[in-house]
């Protein structure tokens, strides 16, 4: 275990991990989904590093630095700095209002051959449906539910359910954001939902 990353600025972070392939989760919900993605990629055991505001659930610490080809980096309440991360997958969830030249120099930052998870939410939503030649351009809204007898379910493309233990919109919407995260880092839709049924934040 290296130094504790939490005490390092972004473009020493960036450095020091900067071959490997780099997640930046932003937001006012980025510690919710962030706790999601870790959580399902803890479970099987996949090979991955993390820089947090705070230690993730089960972490006894804010970073974990290793030699994984993959690091997820929280930073909650963004600043221009986040752009020092240099992201090859970019989450923007809720923002404050004003914050809309930052979001567009977030996005715009985004690599060709890159992504952009956003909430279709305004005004994320529609300056993450920018046109950027090259970049991989995904929405994420609340997730598709029914609930029945006062337990939600997630109803998947193949209309089945999947029973889980958080409930609320807002949580819906955080696990549309970490299945897509998820699936772009190797984690299938059967694997997503055999593990996001188990998480209770």
């Amino acid at each position: 275990m290296k130094e504790d990353e939490k005490t390092r600025s972004p473009q020493q972070v960036y450095q020091t991990n900067k071959d490997k392939q780099r997640v930046v989760i932003t937001g006012s919900q980025a510690r919710m989904i962030t706790a999601m993605v870790i959580y399902v990629l803890d479970s099987f055991h996949r090979e991955f590093d993390f820089v947090t505001p705070v230690p993730p659930p089960g972490a006894s610490s804010s970073s974990r630095n290793g030699d994984a080809p993959l690091i997820i980096i929280q930073e909650e309440q963004p600043t221009p700095s986040i752009l020092e991360y240099r992201h090859h997958i970019g989450v923007i969830s809720e923002l404050p209002a004003g914050t809309d030249d930052f979001i567009n120099r977030f996005a715009d930052a985004t690599p060709k051959g890159g992504t952009l998870i956003f909430t279709e939410r305004d005004p994320v939503g529609t300056i993450g449906k920018k046109e950027r030649p090259g970049i991989t351009g995904i929405p994420f809204t609340t997730y598709p539910h029914i609930v029945e007898n006062g337990t939600v379910a997630l109803i998947t493309s193949k209309n089945e359910r999947v029973p889980i233990r958080l409930r609320g919109e807002q949580n819906l919407s955080n696990m549309s954001a970490a299945k897509e995260i998820l699936k772009k880092i190797g984690i299938t839709s059967g694997q997503f939902y055999g593990m996001i049924a188990r998480f209770d934040a």
